[in-house]
This record gives C-alpha cells, sequence and structure tokens, in this order.
C-alpha cells in the first residue's frame, strides 16, 4: 500500500504542476448527404496542408496560409501560447468527390474584449456560420490562483498582525498605529481585484452567469469586514491618544 502511495502521490503532483491538455471540439448541422467537415487553422508556415484528405480540392487548398488540421490542442498550463499559435479558424466541407462545397467565414477563437476565448462551436452548412458554445478563461489558470492564493496568504498574515499590534498598544506609543495602517495593502489589493472582476465586462464570460450576481455578496462582505476590523483598530487608537492627552494634562 506504501508503495502504491509513493507511486501515486508524484503523479498527482505532477498532473497539477503540468496541467491537462484537451481538444477543442466542434460539431456541424445540416451537412449534405456524404458531405463530411474538415477544420481549417491559419499558420504561419504556408508551405503544406497539414492534414487535408488525399485526393480533394483541399489538398491544394492553402490559401493565405489556411491548412487542414484534425483538431486544436488546448493546454491548460499554455492557453495564451495555444491560441496565439491558432487564433481563428474555419470550416470546410467536402462532398463524396472530395470537392468543396463551402468554406465558412473566419471565426475568431479569441473573445474581443473579453480574457476568455471558445473552446466550443458549432458550424450551420446552411447559413455558412461558426458559431461559440463555451467559453475558458484565456490566461494561465495555474498562475492566476497561484497568485490569490498567494495574496489570500499575505492578506490573512497581515491581519494577524495588525490584530496582535492593534491589541498591544500603549499609551506611549498609539502613534504607531499610521505604520500599522500600510498592513491594509493586501486587502486594498483585494479589493482593487475584487472590484474588477466583479463590475469590469472584460472579465465576464459570455456563456456563464453574471460575475456581479455571484461575487456581490461576497465582495461586500469582505469590504465590511476590512471596514470592521480598521473601526476596532481606530477607536482603540482614540481612546489611548486621549489617555495619552489626559496624562500629559496631570503631569
Amino acid at each position: 500500500m506504501k508503495k502504491k502511495l509513493l507511486l501515486i502521490l508524484p503523479l498527482m503532483m505532477l498532473c497539477l504542476l503540468t496541467g491537462c491538455d484537451y481538444l477543442m471540439s466542434y460539431e456541424c448541422y445540416g451537412l449534405p448527404e456524404g458531405a463530411k467537415a474538415y477544420l481549417l487553422v491559419k499558420d504561419d508556415d504556408d508551405r503544406y496542408a497539414d492534414n487535408a484528405p488525399a485526393g480533394t480540392e483541399l489538398e491544394n487548398y492553402i490559401k493565405d496560409g489556411w491548412h487542414c488540421r484534425e483538431s486544436i490542442v488546448i493546454s491548460d498550463t499554455m492557453r495564451k501560447e495555444s491560441i496565439e499559435k491558432n487564433p481563428a479558424i474555419r470550416i470546410a466541407v467536402l462532398d463524396e468527390d472530395g470537392k468543396i462545397l463551402k468554406v465558412s467565414p473566419v471565426f475568431e477563437l479569441r473573445i474581443k474584449g473579453k480574457c476568455y476565448f471558445w473552446d466550443r462551436f458549432s458550424y450551420n452548412y446552411e447559413t455558412n456560420e461558426v458559431t461559440g458554445n463555451h467559453t475558458e478563461y484565456y490566461g494561465d489558470e495555474m498562475e492566476a490562483a497561484f497568485c490569490n492564493w498567494l495574496i489570500a496568504f499575505f492578506d490573512v498574515l497581515c491581519f494577524i498582525i495588525y490584530m496582535a499590534a492593534v491589541c498591544r498598544m500603549k499609551e506611549n506609543n498609539y502613534k504607531d498605529y499610521y505604520l500599522y495602517l500600510f498592513l491594509n495593502i493586501p486587502n486594498l489589493i483585494i479589493i482593487i481585484m475584487g472590484g474588477l472582476w466583479t463590475f469590469c465586462g472584460y472579465f465576464q464570460a459570455p456563456d456563464g452567469a453574471s460575475n456581479f450576481d455571484r461575487n456581490i455578496k461576497g465582495y461586500l462582505f469582505f469590504i465590511g469586514f476590512v471596514c470592521l476590523v480598521n473601526s476596532f483598530g481606530v477607536i482603540r487608537y482614540r481612546r489611548l491618544k486621549r489617555a495619552a492627552a489626559e496624562n500629559e494634562v496631570e503631569r
């Protein structure tokens, strides 16, 4: 059992660190009987037709860098790079004799004005249109998650230090409270990041639930909690300041 665990744990860690690759998927509707659809991508190298079926018109269809491709591989750890290599797609439809019936307009995978891209789409032969069906985050999720956890860790650490420092303040050092206010920097970062994620359309998935509806309660709760903690510090600071002033008068 111990040997199995020793073998499984490194594999799990490797998967977490490297992520998983998956194929971008698409569906086709309304194709004529016997017709087949093929994926076209645009590469920098226009010297070859990647996976075009032999003996068909598509085999020699190399127009402005478009080639036939069986699939597009998306890397979880390098999504941005994966999309940059294949920023757009087209769908070509061949009949039974291998002649091109239709080639769809260019469909951009990256969604303009959003940090998302289409990783699933569908093609309608009758309208000759490609439509996005499902989105994924454009950036590196592992990197984003690591940054979020790092900020959260420092936020909790600064909160503990802040509370301990405020509780230990005395009349002779109450002015140090201004220095403790710098411990709110992680809070400000989280509030800014949370505000952008909640209100900015750039971070809103076109096919997902509203970020505002999902996050507003937690966002307001966090702001209220930060205000409550700082209110405690302000009240204690004012009390110590008043006590220090009274002692100074008595002397």
